[in-house]
C-alpha cells in the first residue's frame, strides 16, 4: 500500500531533476540527490499519503494557508515539530541546509531563493 506512493515520489523527485537539466538554467535544482534520498526515507512516508492529515506534495490547495505563514515558519515548524510532525520530521542527520531545501521543494516553491525571499 505503501509501495505505489514511494513510487509516485520517486517519479516526481526524477521528473523535478530532468526538468532542471532540461531548461538549462543556471540556477541550482531546488533538492540534489542527497536530499533526494531523505525525502523518500523520511518525509514521503507522510507527504505523498493523501487523507492522513498532512500536507501532500504537489497539493497547492493543500500548501496555500501553509505558504501564507512564511517560509521561515514552515522551516520553523520542521525543526521543532508541529501537530503530528516529530521535531526534524524524523531526520535526525539532517542538516539545516537539507531542512530548507526540503520545507521549500515539499511545500511547491520555485526555488530556495524564492522560499527565502518569500516569492509565491
Amino acid at each position: 500500500m505503501l509501495e505505489r506512493p514511494i513510487r509516485l515520489a520517486a517519479a516526481v523527485l526524477f521528473v523535478v531533476s530532468l526538468g532542471a537539466a532540461a531548461l538549462g538554467t543556471a540556477t541550482e535544482p531546488l533538492i540534489g540527490e542527497r536530499q533526494a534520498r531523505i525525502f523518500q526515507q523520511a518525509c514521503a512516508h507522510c507527504h505523498v499519503r493523501p487523507g492522513i492529515g498532512v500536507p501532500v506534495l504537489g497539493d497547492a490547495g493543500e500548501w496555500a494557508g501553509r505558504r501564507e505563514q512564511g517560509f521561515e515558519t514552515l522551516v520553523a515548524h520542521t525543526v521543532e515539530g508541529y501537530a503530528g510532525m516529530p521535531p526534524l520530521g524524523t531526520c535526525s542527520f539532517c542538516t539545516e541546509d537539507d531542512l530548507r531545501r526540503l520545507v521549500a521543494f515539499i511545500a511547491g516553491y520555485a526555488s530556495l531563493q524564492a522560499a527565502e525571499e518569500g516569492a509565491p
